[in-house]
């Protein structure tokens, strides 16, 4: 029974029996022999036949999902009303039939119920001289005595049965083999005489080729498969559709035997082994796409524009007391902010094998290295203010770019071996999240999957990586603090710097608050998008907004001296000698912002 399912490539099925010793035994034969062969048993029952009704165990096959049951029961009209009415029957089920279905005469209405069943049943060569007359023989005793027929009990079987008949036919042709060598069956042990008709065979046999097994003295005979087919008077009838035997393996061989016809109907569309599932990924909307390529692409565009504007107004004071070359970088920072949104937009779903990897590798390396370009522009800026600024003795100091710039490549080279580390002992897997199967239709389940980067330790370099950029943020918010009372608003962007630390904190802890919240997976995409996007651009805009005001009115050197303050500072309070030190660091840094000027601070 296993070959001839697996030779019609199925893969997986179910099996139903009798619980008596009868049905354990060929069901455990049968499980066994599908192990070997690779089928999956997806569910075995079993139920008292003979007191209770199938419908109970057929309902937890049906639950299984499988459409090819292998069935080991002797009443096929109770069984098969019980899958009628669960509408387990054709043209979405298939059933297989063991030895023990002929055993209860058919209805009209079973045999339409079994239509495109398969059934095996022992191979019985009808066509061999020895089957005529055997069989002509026995239509003549019945002729003259009509009880002679199979008893309805299978642990009754009346004596005419071809292959009681074929037992004895067998021993007797092996003792008349033996006797005609000359051998005494009197006198021959009974080990040597069981071992001489198990190498016996019987080429004519009343129901075919007889041999038996050297190792278990199982016959290695065959069965005959039958095909329960619609015929031209419009009833059903089993159809002969090929033979499974013994000498050729147990091969299925169909040679000059009619089509199967399945209960689908046809002869070549079979039955699927199961309902199809389906799974959905969950996927950004083109509009959502759109969307989100859109904020990028405004984005883009403003920090292209105000690179290039920051780099051809880099001689006016207000733009030169602000560090123009770290106006850029910052500016570059967020580039890689806007480029991330574009990155975001691709639907990992979409995207297989090395393709895969890298998108999630850009993923993580554009937001951390914009993030510390960007922050770590600003904090170099105040940095230098700091330095100046809160010396015990006031002196000139000139903090040249070059130094300035090492500090933010530091922080660049921890982001490298952080990202490093993490992609080349770990670099990112696919993982999918698949949810519980959910039916369509009887022949069509889906279940929704959604697609992330993961890797062993993902969330502990994520935690290391959003620990060190809130050291960043903290870092800078002291220098921001230290520095509030720099009344040089030119030089000076501790306020602003402050602003975009409070924004970026607070945006980003109200977006990680409610994403849990938020299940459509276009809504949280937009959600996140636009957070990026509204972190990166008031960051753009707190800084250059109003030097791009000053610049376009014509007063690029306003706020580039001290202004009048009447905070309580460790600046306001500084003696009359500390406040000349600090009038001598203005005329310095005014200077600096005018080329034409020669004045130097002693």
């Amino acid at each position: 029974m296993a070959e001839l399912v697996s030779s019609f490539n199925y893969t997986q099925v179910a099996v139903i029996a009798r619980n008596d010793a009868w049905g354990v035994g060929i069901m455990g034969q049968f499980i066994r022999s599908s192990q070997a062969l690779g089928l999956e048993i997806v569910s075995a029952a079993q139920f008292d036949e003979d007191q209770s009704d199938p419908l109970e165990t057929l309902s937890t096959i049906k639950t299984s999902g499988a459409r090819i049951i292998i069935s080991f029961v002797f009443d096929c009209n109770r069984f098969f009303a019980a899958a009628e009415e669960l509408e387990m029957t054709a043209p979405r089920y298939l059933y297989f039939g063991g030895p023990g279905w002929p055993l209860t005469p058919w209805t009209d209405a079973t045999r339409e119920h079994m239509r495109g069943s398969l059934m095996m049943n022992q191979y019985v060569n009808r066509t061999s001289p020895r089957y005529l007359a055997t069989q002509a023989e026995f239509n003549r005793r019945r002729a003259a005595n009509a009880t002679l027929v199979y008893d309805t009990v299978f642990e009754n079987l009346a004596p005419f049965n071809w292959y009681h008949y074929e037992a004895l036919w067998f021993a007797a042709a092996a003792f008349t083999g033996l006797q005609q060598r000359g051998v005494d069956i009197q006198r021959v042990p009974e080990p040597e005489l069981s071992a001489e008709l198990r190498n016996s065979v019987m080429n004519d046999g009343v129901t075919g080729f007889v041999q038996l097994d050297p190792v278990t003295g199982d016959r290695l005979g065959g069965y005959e498969v039958f095909n329960m087919q619609l015929q031209s008077d419009g009833t059903y009838a089993q159809v002969s559709v090929g033979d499974v035997m013994a000498y050729n393996d147990f091969k299925f061989d169909q040679s000059n035997k009619p089509a199967i016809v399945w209960p689908t109907g046809s002869a070549i569309t079979m039955v699927a082994e199961a309902a199809v599932t389906e799974t959905v990924y969950t996927e950004l909307s083109a509009k959502t796409r759109a969307a989100i390529q859109a904020l990028g692409g405004a984005g883009l565009v403003a920090a292209v524009a105000l690179l290039f504007w920051n780099t051809l107004h880099a001689a006016v004071p207000v733009i030169k007391m602000s560090s123009p070359f770290f106006n850029n970088i910052i500016l570059l920072g967020c580039l890689l902010g806007y480029v991330q949104l574009f990155v975001s937009a691709e639907d990992l779903a979409r995207a297989a094998g090395p393709a895969f990897g890298k998108l999630c590798v850009a993923r993580v390396v554009l937001l951390s290295v914009g993030f510390t370009l960007m922050f770590g522009g600003l904090f170099a800026k105040t940095y230098r203010v700091y330095v100046i600024f809160t010396r015990k003795q006031m002196q000139v100091m000139k903090m040249k770019d070059e130094r300035l710039l090492l500090t933010v490549l530091l922080l660049l080279l921890l982001d490298a071996l952080l990202l490093l580390t993490w992609f080349l002992t770990e670099p990112p897997a696919r993982l999918e999240a698949v949810g519980q199967p959910y039916m369509v239709t009887e022949d069509l389940w889906r279940q929704d999957a959604s697609v992330s980067c993961s890797s062993e330790h993902y969330r502990l370099f994520t935690t290391i990586n959003l620990v060190y950029k809130g050291a960043v943020m903290l870092g800078g918010a002291f220098l921001a603090i230290q520095t509030r009372a720099v009344r040089i608003p030119a030089l000076n962007d501790s306020r602003e710097i402050g602003m975009a630390i409070y924004t970026v904190a607070l945006v980003s802890t109200l977006v990680f608050s409610v994403n849990g919240f938020v299940a459509d997976v276009n809504a949280l995409a937009i959600l996140e998008a636009a957070a990026l996007f509204f972190n990166t651009t008031a960051t753009m805009a707190f800084l250059f907004a109003l030097k791009l005001l000053q610049v376009h009115r014509g007063v690029g050197d306003e706020g580039t001296r001290s202004v009048a303050s009447n905070n309580s500072t460790q600046f306001a309070t500084r003696p009359p000698s500390a406040v000349r030190q600090v009038s001598a660091e203005n005329v310095s840094l005014s200077s600096m912002a005018d080329p034409s000027s020669k004045t130097e601070a002693n």
